[in-house]
């Protein structure tokens, strides 16, 4: 009797499956223009290291996803601009040329990124993409060339079942969205998710460019009419089990059970064509979800390339190439992102004096220097730079989204609230400190207690003085005038420091951040930086 229970119990699960409605999906998101394979830091390919990712790999990823399920949907979570010098030097051409190239997508979203050249840099790749273009809370009223090809939802049929997938972009952003309006996400999810269900759509999906947080968050509110959403935006690996590169950020499927009952999936496949996401999922006769299998796909060096893929970007490159692979100068050292949120980086801390350094030539009468200090959101620090010759190519790795540089005078004491507002964010674990608006510094001296309550952290600030014949830093006066370089991101309100955007005096803008690295590198040829304790973070537990 013991052997057939458990006949039983294997058969009965895989004799149901037969009776379902299944659905594979393949999905991958934040593909910010890596065409080009990357080291597995995330910068440059260093042929001494296995590299990973690539639109070719990702390519022959696809195409063999479809071959094992060729009724699978195949989905862009979003900011496919932005991210390498493919998309500074070559726009939404590339991104359309070669998107067009994978095989046909059932729906891309909308992506913050893509308006980061504004309304004129989204709409032609818009006019050119051969798959729908989703965003059910953009509102275009106002942008009417734009809204022709921005779709609220988008219904496909797969084995004679309706299938419909509504796109949601985040409203909190700082790029130039014209005229465009981007409306609440939950609202747009319910309202979308009722006008399917009126079509007997009972198989919902929400392409979302929210981030995993805001994903889960909005999982236990919204319409039970929805069933699965395949994530972005906050570039999180989520896995079941240990993942073959990357540290996992939670189950894959992340499971949303709702107060009433009803589950809602969430899935989301890292960033920069490390991973495609990979799920089936199995549906009862009233569409809802009983069962699920699937995990992403690393595309590792054990993916090999697409061929004709890799043919077309060979034609690109031999434009592209000779501009990005400029030798600027040498590093003596590698330049690290890795502790930019939980403190100083050495490739933080290099930027930013840069950036003092260029502020030099300004100086006047007495002064040695024409800013005081420099601040730098670390969000903005997207790959290390190594050791050995730096390149524009990695440079723009390092610092990709084409920031002004801008200086204003700041009160003290609202320069000194900036810094509490860096390390205001809510902390989990009591060994270690992380905060997203974490901001990388020039000519400063900061000691925060990572122990206290949030808003009490700042313990000191001091300041370097540009008015002296021997340098030394004094703490911050909060009724003395500093003047500041930074990026017009972080000046313009990027990051919510509305202690700067709101109290600024006398602006002054330059030009593009990168210009002022290649510059600087050209001077100096050969540098290196460390870190100096500009940063210090103590622990009263």
């Amino acid at each position: 009797m013991g052997c057939w229970a458990v006949l039983f119990l294997v058969v009965v699960p895989v004799f149901g499956q037969n009776e379902l409605f299944k659905l594979n999906i393949i999905h991958y998101n934040d593909f910010h223009a890596h065409f080009d394979e990357i080291s597995q830091s995330g910068g440059t390919c260093d042929a001494a290291a296995p590299c990973l990712g690539g639109i070719s790999r990702l390519a022959t990823a696809i195409k063999q996803a479809l071959e094992d399920e060729p009724d699978s949907l195949v989905l862009n979570g979003g900011d496919t601009f932005q991210g390498t010098v493919w998309y500074n030097i070559m726009r939404w051409n590339a991104s359309q040329h070669f998107m067009n190239l994978l095989p046909k997508h059932d729906a891309h979203v909308l992506g913050n990124h893509e308006f980061d050249h504004g309304i004129e840099g989204l709409l032609p790749y818009l006019e050119r993409l051969e798959s729908d273009m989703l965003g059910a809370n953009v509102n275009t009223t106002l942008e009417p060339e734009l809204g022709q090809y921005v779709k609220n939802y988008v219904i496909v049929e797969r084995n004679n079942r309706k299938i419909g997938i509504i796109g949601v972009l985040l409203t909190a952003f700082t790029a130039d969205t014209g005229r465009v309006v981007v409306e609440d996400e939950l609202e747009a999810i319910n309202r979308e998710a009722a006008i399917l269900a009126e079509q007997n759509v009972d198989i919902i999906i929400v392409l979302s460019h929210m981030g995993y947080s805001m994903d889960q968050e909005l999982a236990a509110k919204m319409s039970p009419e929805v069933d699965i959403i395949v994530g972005a935006h906050s570039h999180t690996l989520l896995f079941t089990g240990d993942a073959p590169f990357g540290t996992p950020g939670g189950d894959y499927p992340t499971v949303v059970t709702q107060d009433a009952g009803h589950q809602i999936l969430i899935v989301q496949a890292s960033a920069y064509t490390r991973y495609l996401g990979d799920i089936t999922l199995f549906f009862n006769d009233e569409g809802k979800i009983v069962s699920w299998k699937g995990q992403p796909i690393y595309l590792g060096t054990s993916i090999i390339k697409d061929a004709r893929m890799e043919a077309e970007l060979d034609k690109w490159r031999s434009e592209l190439y000779p501009i990005s692979r400029e030798v600027l100068g040498r590093s003596l050292v590698a330049l690290r992102r890795n502790s930019c949120y939980g403190g100083e980086c050495n490739l933080g801390s290099w930027v930013c004096d840069a950036f003092l350094d260029q502020m030099l030539p300004l100086a006047q009468g007495s002064y040695w220097n024409f800013a005081h200090l420099c601040l730098l959101s670390s969000g903005g620090l997207r790959a290390n730079i190594n050791s050995g010759d730096v390149t524009t190519e990695g440079l723009l790795m390092a610092l990709p989204f084409e920031n002004k540089l801008q200086s204003f005078e700041l009160k003290g004491k609202y320069l000194l609230e900036a810094l509490e507002y860096s390390v205001s964010a809510v902390q989990t674990n009591p060994n270690s400190f992380y905060s997203y608006r974490m901001l990388q510094i020039g000519g400063l001296r900061n000691t925060f207690n990572a122990s206290a309550p949030s808003g009490s952290r700042l313990i000191s600030s001091r300041v370097r003085c540009i008015n002296c014949e021997v340098p030394k830093y004094s703490p911050v006066d909060p009724e003395a005038t500093y003047r500041v370089i930074t990026q017009d991101y972080l000046g313009n309100g990027g990051g919510g420091y509305s202690a700067i955007t709101n109290n600024r005096e006398n602006i002054e803008d330059y030009g593009y951040d990168y210009v002022a690295l290649q510059d600087f590198m050209r001077k100096t040829k050969i540098f290196f930086q460390g870190n100096d304790e500009r940063i210090k973070m103590i622990y009263n537990n």
